[in-house]
């Protein structure tokens, strides 16, 4: 880890899982029991600076994830607005689960599986369809390249 990456908090409290950038590193910890101790790192999350030590923080993973989808909005017979999230196949049954709980995440709702067939329904009625992608934690939707 340097000055400038990105990187996750590891402590078990209020900023647990949250992503930060590396402000500082070797700083001393006051409650360390060394005076001449050098392992605490500053990171800030959002507009506020932490100083922790450098064992409850981690490099943020640099790969990235995406999928592709398209989504659909109709009305019931009500008037109320329905919004619908499709995903073509996925190719294994345990990639698939493990998209299917990113997605879920991201969108706040479950997400329709496509068949090959109704894949290319779904674009020939709606067009190109469009891709999350999470990159370093933050997700971002761009139109698909195909």
């Amino acid at each position: 880890m340097k000055v400038g990456d990105r990187a996750i908090m590891s402590h078990p409290g209020k900023r647990d899982g949250e992503i930060g950038v590396i402000k500082e590193i070797d700083v001393p910890i006051k409650s360390h029991p060394h005076d001449n101790c050098r392992c605490g790192i500053r990171l800030e999350i959002g507009n506020e600076l932490w100083l922790i030590h450098r064992n409850w923080v981690k490099p943020l993973d640099k790969g990235w994830k995406g999928c592709e989808f398209i989504e659909v909005e109709n009305t019931d017979s009500l008037g109320n607005k329905i919004r619908s999230i499709f995903v073509p196949r996925p190719s294994s049954f345990f990639g698939g689960w493990a998209r299917h709980q990113w997605l879920k995440s991201y969108f706040k709702q479950e997400c329709s599986i496509a068949s090959p067939e109704f894949w290319k329904v779904l674009i020939e009625r709606h067009g190109k369809p469009k891709m999350l992608i999470e990159e370093n934690g933050e997700f971002r939707e761009e139109e698909s390249e195909e």
